[in-house]
């Protein structure tokens, strides 16, 4: 959960797992924005092969029933 999930969740006293989620939501399209007018602001990408984490392979998969 990122901060602004976090700030959101907090302002609207969201509590159980659907209002959570809203403010979830609501939160990403908040990052999303700063991070677009970020970007446009430097000229710069902020996500790069660079600065991403190399993707999760799990060592043993649970095989569903």
């Amino acid at each position: 959960m990122t901060n602004c999930h976090a700030l959101k969740a907090e302002k609207d006293q969201a509590e159980g797992v659907q209002e959570n989620k809203v403010a979830g939501h609501k939160g990403g399209k908040l990052a999303k924005q700063a991070r677009l007018q970020f970007e446009e602001a430097t000229g710069t990408k902020v996500v790069t092969s660079k600065s991403s984490l190399p993707d999760f392979t799990p060592k043993k998969q649970i095989k569903e029933k």
